[in-house]
């Protein structure tokens, strides 16, 4: 896989719950860099799951963890990323992201990712109808996911 040399890695964004994990598992297979689960770090460094973290602490403290773990961990070379689905919400991040990585969107109808994503731990989706929630916050983000993205 030829990148361009100012582009270190390879980032997966996408909405919550479009198989950021899964796609990442199969590239580390393919291309053999390493693969980082931004959400898995999250955890590691709170200690604690991250629907827990949104419970305890909200949405900003768990963004501003999300942005140091992103922070460190694109300054590695030859890293697939898979980043939690609100990470283009910062634009430091999505600054990160397109300078520093090939940044793939992956996109999944929101219906799928809603009915994917309905399973305790997405906190943003623990409300009366999480398909509404998940369409108005795709349609929040959808712009940052396309000016960071170099690939649909």
């Amino acid at each position: 896989m030829i990148i361009d040399k100012k582009k270190k890695n390879i980032a997966l964004i996408g909405f919550m719950a479009t198989g950021k994990s899964s796609v990442g598992e199969e590239l580390r297979k393919l291309i053999g860099y390493d693969l980082i689960d931004i959400d898995e770090q999250i955890e590691a460094q709170a200690g604690m799951k991250i629907s827990e973290i949104f419970k305890i602490y909200g949405e900003e403290v768990f963004r501003d963890i999300e942005a140091t773990i992103l922070k460190k961990c694109i300054e590695k070379l030859n890293v697939i990323l898979s980043c939690g689905g609100g990470i283009v919400i910062c634009p430091e991040n999505r600054k990160l992201l397109k300078e520093n990585s090939l940044t793939i969107w992956l996109y999944c109808p929101i219906s799928m990712c809603a009915k994917r994503g309905n399973d305790g731990t997405r906190p943003l989706l623990e409300v009366d109808n999480p398909e509404q929630k998940a369409n108005e916050l795709f349609n929040n983000r959808k712009s940052q996911y396309a000016e960071t993205a170099d690939i649909f």
